[in-house]
């Protein structure tokens, strides 16, 4: 592999690993609890 090739690799990889943290955020029942005013 050649180094475009391997950066489109990366970046392929980051894309699904943020997908997946979004999908993880986005669906999560307790979201509120994230951005809301009550601290953990």
């Amino acid at each position: 592999m050649d180094d475009f090739e391997v950066s489109r690799e990366i970046a392929s990889t980051a894309a699904a690993q943020i997908e997946i943290w979004l999908y993880r955020i986005l669906t999560v029942p307790g979201l509120k609890d994230l951005f809301g005013p009550t601290q953990h």
